[in-house]
This record gives C-alpha cells, structure tokens and sequence, in this order.
C-alpha cells in the first residue's frame, strides 16, 4: 500500500510539473467556479456514494448471518463480474466526449453516437454474457478449484447483473452529458432501498443464490430506470444490429452446448472466433465502424 501510494504521488508530481511547463499555470481559488462545480456535481457525488453501498450491501449482509464458506463462494462468482465491469467504463469514457459535445446541441448526432455506441457494446456484450454463464462451472473449478463447484450457479445468474451494468454504464454516461445527474441519483438512492429489503428478506434463507438475484434484480431495475428516464432522446433507437447479434450468439451457444466437456480455454477461444465470423457474415459486425466511433473524437 506505500509503494502504491508513493507511486501515485510521483505520478501525481509528474502530471502537474508536465502541465506547468506547457501551460505554465499556477493554483489559485476561484470561489465562483467552485460552488459551481459543486452545484453540479454533488448529484453525481452522491450517487456514488449510493452505488458503492447497493454494489457492497449483499456481500456485507451475507458475511453477517452466512459462515465463511458461503460467503466465499458468493466472492469468486462476484470476483468475476467485478473484472468485467471495467470494460462498459472504459468504453463509455472514451465515447463520453462525444456524447457531450453533440448532447445540447446536435441531438441528431447524439442519437448517431449512442446508437452506434449501443451496438458495438451490444457486439461484445450478448456473446459474453451468454458465454460465461454456459460455461459457469468450468470458468468456476478454473479460478477456484472443484471445491467452489456451488459458486458456478451464483455466476449463471451474476451474468445477467453483468449485461445490465454494461448497458446501464452507457444509459448512465448519457444522462450524464444532457445534464441529468438528478435522475441517476433518483435512481441509486431507489436501487439502495429496493437492494436492502431484498437483502433481507431473501439472504437468510436463499444465502449465496439469494445474493445473487438480489444483484441481478438490483442492476437490472437500474438499468431499466435509466432507459425510461433517457427514452424520449433515443425512442428511435434501431435493434437491427442488436437482433444479428442475439442470433449470432444464439449459435455461439449451441456450439458450446455441444461441446461442453472439451478443454476451457479452447471452447471460449473456438465460441468467439465462430460468433464473430457468425456476425460478420450476417453483416452484423465491422472493426471499421469501432475504429470510427473512438477516433471520431478527435475529429
């Protein structure tokens, strides 16, 4: 923890001696600007207050009243979805400059962006999300051994919390550029309540598997809370793209279905290069229309 800690002041010193030379600033107050920013930015402050506490609550809880034993195998399965949900965030931060520059006044464009940002998250997202929870119980004795074999349910029903935050993640970064922070915070603080009374209604009799849904219920009405707030700037979203997709991962499955048993490393590496050449030739993908969405910021 100190060596990270003294790396990220050196970097920190670095950043800001780089950004004096270029630009030769120096600190200084400016009390109007700040009670500005915080004028905006507390709803979003806030609803990251409120997301850590609806994300952590059931592991918390279930450490409580559960032994250890089942609270590790609701952890391995949650370690998992943790690792995946850096990538809706990395995607949408690099989307997010796009979104805010066409948001006020371009909606057109805005729509462009998001329907183009919608299918390439949809692309990688469907395929993953279906992939892992069929092959839950390998992905499982990989990471823990055979003995976490009861966390491999736990993970079928996470994947489903997965795609809900890969979707909410961009719901949320394009509210957040047409100003409506207030409803995302709306949001959070009704997905806190929601999470608890689940909590703790269904953890002590259903443990890990009642964690589980809880997770998945709670990401998914957030999801959906968000959509309904954004629908009136993306009711013409087209699933033309999102439709080749689901059939394209429809495939992928039944391939895996067939060939469950086989080395794990093989069957996610065989379903995804078949799902994309599945896609490709149901005109569904194109590396050309990711490398023009992320460059075109810099336009």
């Amino acid at each position: 923890m100190d060596i990270f800690v003294f790396s990220a002041g050196v970097n920190w010193g670095v950043l800001i001696y780089q950004a004096k030379q270029l630009i030769g600033w120096r600190p200084q107050f400016d009390w109007a600007f700040w009670r500005s920013l915080l004028r905006r930015g507390y709803p979003l402050a806030i609803s990251g207050v409120l997301s850590i506490i609806y994300f952590s609550a059931s592991s918390l809880i279930l450490s409580v009243i559960k032994p250890p034993a089942e609270v590790g195998i609701f952890r391995l399965a949650y370690k998992v979805l943790e690792s995946l949900i850096f990538f809706p965030a990395m995607f949408a931060g690099l989307i997010m400059p796009l979104l805010s520059r066409f948001a006020l006044g371009e909606r057109f464009k805005f729509q462009q962006v998001f329907q183009k940002s919608w299918d390439v998250l949809l692309i990688f997202t469907l395929p993953l999300v279906a992939g892992a929870a069929l092959l839950a119980q390998p992905i499982v004795f990989l990471l823990g051994g055979r003995q976490y074999s009861e966390a491999a349910p736990v993970l079928s029903i996470l994947m489903i919390a997965v795609a809900a935050i890969f979707l909410s993640t961009l719901f949320s970064y394009a509210l957040i550029a047409l100003g409506q922070e207030k409803k995302i915070m709306m949001t959070a603080g009704a997905a806190v309540i929601g999470n608890l009374l689940l909590n703790i209604f269904l953890l002590p009799r259903y443990s890990y598997l009642g964690a589980a849904w809880v997770t998945t219920v709670t990401e998914s009405g957030v999801a959906l809370a968000l959509v309904f707030f954004l629908w009136p700037i993306i009711k013409n979203l087209s699933f033309k793209k999102a439709l080749k997709s689901f059939a394209a991962t429809v495939l992928m499955v039944m391939i895996l279905w067939w060939g469950r048993g086989q080395n794990t490393a093989w069957l996610i590496s065989g379903g995804a290069l078949f799902y994309f050449l599945t896609l490709k030739i149901l005109g569904g993908f194109s590396w050309q229309e990711v490398r023009s969405l992320i460059n075109s910021q810099h336009d």
